[in-house]
């Protein structure tokens, strides 16, 4: 398959969030950010529900969902690789535009990869509560910018 056929245009990444876009996004970073890893990305039917339901109250696009999940690779990439066999959960968080999205880390029942990366729901906060990087459940905040 080719990557242009299911990448995100400029236009879609300014756009209300859409069930459509996070499929096109979710293939975006398993061909692309992924590579050399051995953790694959899913977005389950919930996630995808939450993030179109979420995204219409509280504005935000697609593009933040892209820059928060592409920057937890980049950045924590290599570490969430090292978690073969262990499930983990944790938060990544943009402080900018105040957005959570908590997410767990487990063995992939798919077995297309040795693990999987699930997100689980967006959560607008707000900037001073994401700076401050604890929240009530006491999962370990990983900040993308």
């Amino acid at each position: 398959m080719s990557f242009k056929r299911f990448m995100l245009t400029e236009a879609m990444l300014n756009e209300a969030v859409s069930a459509g876009q996070l499929k096109r996004l979710e293939k975006e970073l398993r061909a692309v950010d992924l590579k050399g890893y051995e953790l694959g990305i899913t977005f389950t039917r919930h996630f995808i529900e939450r993030v179109v339901e979420r995204s219409k109250q509280d504005n935000f696009t697609i593009r933040d969902i892209q820059m928060i999940l592409k920057g937890a690779i980049d950045i924590y990439g290599s570490t969430m690789n090292t978690l073969e066999g262990r499930k983990f959960a944790g938060h990544f968080v943009d402080a900018v535009n105040g957005l959570d999205i908590p997410f767990v880390i487990q063995p992939d029942t798919t077995k297309l990869f040795n693990m999987a990366l699930l997100p689980k729901t967006v959560i607008f906060r707000g900037s001073e509560r994401v700076k401050k990087g604890k929240f009530s459940d006491g999962q370990p905040v990983f900040k993308v910018r």
